[in-house]
């Protein structure tokens, strides 16, 4: 005594369904510069984000804030760092959220700390908001449709997976 699942079919089925996770984008820092006197002090802040597995794109040339605004959300970058000569005078940075269109300075000092922290909370957020509980319904052994948690219905054997 036993049941028959045909697991391409299942698959099929939940391919069609988007039950499959598909990879987040990577959490990537876009660093910029309002002046190329700036060069070492990005390199540093890159190096620093780079030892704690956070990549980054740095800015090439300095261009204007919206332009480089533009261009990380073109790269889907959610944190960006400015960097500014007055602001590094006084050991502070613009960390910008792409997401949030928020911006705030912190200490210099603190900007590793900052950007894992967001780092944190983003991939936390995204995985709150895409997870998706799967249920089967089996009659004998024919698989059923797909029914989300909250649409459980009648005396039909469901399994969590």
């Amino acid at each position: 005594v036993g049941f028959y699942l045909n697991l391409d079919t299942i698959f099929d089925i939940m391919e069609s369904q988007g039950l499959f996770a598909t990879k987040d984008p990577e959490f990537v820092v876009y660093i910029c510069a309002e002046s190329p006197n700036l060069e070492t002090m990005t390199l540093q802040i890159a190096q620093e984000l780079h030892s704690q597995q956070v990549k980054t794109i740095i800015s090439p040339e300095c261009k204007q804030i919206k332009e480089e605004i533009a261009i990380a959300k073109q790269n889907k970058c959610p944190i960006m760092i400015i960097l500014r000569e007055d602001n590094l005078r006084e050991g502070k940075v613009l960390i910008r959220n792409l997401v949030k269109e928020e911006q705030n300075y912190i200490s210099l000092k603190d900007t590793l700390s900052t950007i894992l922290l967001a780092r944190k909370s983003m991939q936390s957020w995204k995985s709150r908001n895409t997870e998706k509980n799967i249920y089967f319904i089996l009659w004998g052994d024919k698989l059923g449709d797909f029914v989300h948690s909250e649409q459980k219905q009648g005396k039909l054997a469901v399994l969590n997976i």
